[in-house]
């Protein structure tokens, strides 16, 4: 598999990890809620973690960006 596609596999696989913790935070809270029970000691290490999955998914997306920059050469702008 070629560099940047292993980049986007990252980038992609961190980003839906992320929305799925988001997803879990989410429910945990309702429940939480609904059945009276104090869901904090969960929610707060699954909020980090999903922020730190879309952080580095993000970043893994931006290298990505950055070597594609690199592989295709752009046409010039100026009239001759």
């Amino acid at each position: 598999m070629s560099c940047r596609a292993e980049w986007v596999h990252w980038a992609i696989t961190l980003c839906t990890l992320s929305l799925l913790l988001v997803a879990l935070v989410i429910g945990t809270l309702f429940l939480g809620s609904f059945i009276s029970w104090d869901s904090s000691w969960l929610v707060s290490p699954l909020f980090i973690i999903a922020m730190l999955s879309l952080i580095i998914g993000l970043g893994c997306f931006l290298r990505e960006i950055h070597l594609s920059k690199h592989t295709f050469e752009l046409p010039s702008n100026s009239k001759a």
